[in-house]
């Protein structure tokens, strides 16, 4: 018997839920976040509005995902950009 995960689209706060979605999630990343109350349902829960506005979101750090901007900055022997490529050798491995 096939297992479906059911997704859920995220907008962020002050959108419709009409337009293209920020992100999904599944069920269990949903609920998480409207327990942490970063989100809310919409009505009839078909998907989840964030508390927060697309501007307010924090960007992520170069270590959580490394860009070309990072592998530029390693390729010029950079010490941050080369401490973040280290961490990531061992996933890329031949």
């Amino acid at each position: 018997m096939s297992q479906t995960v059911r997704m859920f689209a995220v907008h962020y706060a002050n959108r419709s839920g009409r337009g293209k979605a920020a992100f999904f999630l599944t069920y269990e990343a949903a609920r998480d976040l409207v327990d942490a109350r970063m989100a809310v349902w919409s009505k009839g829960a078909k998907y989840l509005n964030l508390t927060k506005t697309e501007a307010e979101m924090p960007k992520p750090a170069p270590s959580l995902s490394p860009t070309v901007r990072t592998m530029d900055a390693y390729c010029e022997g950079k010490p941050h950009a080369v401490a973040i490529i280290e961490a990531y050798r061992h996933q890329y491995a031949a």
